[in-house]
């Protein structure tokens, strides 16, 4: 495929792509290939240990203390597609909605129509999705067709939701572990995330869950856990447009911010442990740069080096250890009461937007 600049000319072609076929700018591509060594003994051992574990267990998500560490450790990219598959709860939905639910239900009934804007949006946001990966940086490719065949197969199945910029990029990824010609199973992750692991609201036309999370809930969670953190934000006008930031980190899942091992690690811990995962990588992120970020004083340059602190992070096992074990404690329960708290003030002021 070819490949164009900002201005809509050709690019020239890219130097180097990571092992899921994202482009490394050059200027970071000595940086990658450093840490990519490092990685692969730790590759290796897991494999060593997801296979014993597969001998013993098979496939079967049955939740211990062992299978929690050894998916904090990563999943080899080889058991990926079949331990989401479980862990998500999409083989379930799969095996209780029958063999013909997918073929013969939704993708019939997505070819026969649907809600004409619904499908609109989906053929423009499919061109915005990974346009320099190769699997998706054209409408011939088989990862584009299969994409427009999962969106448009979803709208059909929750029209609730219907079709909501960033279930593009959640897509497009789970068809890159899925495969691109298994377009069913990608469609069944998607439904996993959005109705099992996402609260009910995230890709609504309300999106209320969202907003709870990213202007509440996480603005809570960072006073608690980084109190200095956020009175340094606070004080220079940037923690109020944190929600701006973070949109991508809870909405897309990191899908278009981490570089990809790293994202597909804490996806990995996503579909095992929930949607708190987030909010400890989010954590974990701002920890690990605080100091840098404390010392920053003016908030332009401020309100950038949080907008790019996903961008070139590559050590997966530094930023999940730091989530797991750099953060402390705090429990679902606890998240679940505090969007209890503030659900009706959001409410309220969703309906005080609409009468003005």
């Amino acid at each position: 495929c070819s490949q164009q600049d900002m201005s809509g000319g050709e690019a020239a072609t890219p130097s180097f792509r990571d092992e899921h076929g994202f482009i490394i700018d050059d200027e970071h591509t000595a940086e990658y290939i450093s840490w990519y060594s490092g990685y692969l003994p730790h590759q290796d051992a897991q494999r060593v240990a997801w296979q014993q574990y597969l001998k013993k267990n098979g496939t079967a998500c049955v939740k211990s203390d062992a299978l929690k560490k050894l998916v904090r450790n990563g999943i080899p990219p080889e058991h990926r597609r079949a331990m989401w598959m479980e862990m998500s709860g999409a083989s379930e939905m799969k095996r209780s909605e029958g063999q013909d639910y997918y073929y013969q239900q939704m993708l019939k009934k997505a070819s026969a129509g649907g809600v004409p804007q619904v499908m609109k949006q989906i053929e423009q946001d499919v061109d915005r999705t990974f346009p320099s990966h190769p699997h998706f940086c054209s409408r011939s490719t088989l990862g584009t067709a299969s994409l427009v065949h999962v969106l448009r197969a979803y709208s059909i199945r929750n029209p609730m939701v219907g079709y909501c910029q960033s279930l593009n990029f959640i897509a497009g990824l789970l068809l890159i572990v899925m495969g691109l010609d298994n377009d069913e199973d990608a469609f069944w992750a998607l439904a996993a995330i959005v109705e099992r692991h996402q609260p009910s609201t995230y890709y609504t036309s309300s999106m209320v869950d969202w907003v709870l999370d990213s202007r509440f809930v996480f603005d809570h969670l960072l006073q608690w856990k980084l109190p200095a953190l956020h009175a340094h934000l606070t004080e220079h006008g940037v923690a109020e447009s944190l929600p701006l930031i973070t949109s991508s980190w809870f909405m897309c899942m990191f899908a278009n911010a981490l570089p990809s091992e790293t994202m597909f690690r804490v996806w990995d811990t996503f579909l095992y442990e929930g949607n708190k995962v987030l909010f400890r990588v989010s954590l974990a992120m701002l920890q690990d740069n605080s100091a840098a970020l404390t010392k920053c004083t003016d908030t332009y340059s401020l309100y950038n080096m949080l907008s790019n602190l996903p961008m070139h992070r590559f050590d997966a096992n530094r930023l999940i250890d730091m989530a797991f074990n750099g953060i402390g404690s705090f429990p679902i329960a606890k998240i679940n009461a505090k969007r209890d708290v503030w659900r009706m003030k959001v409410l309220e002021d969703m309906e005080a937007l609409e009468k003005e």
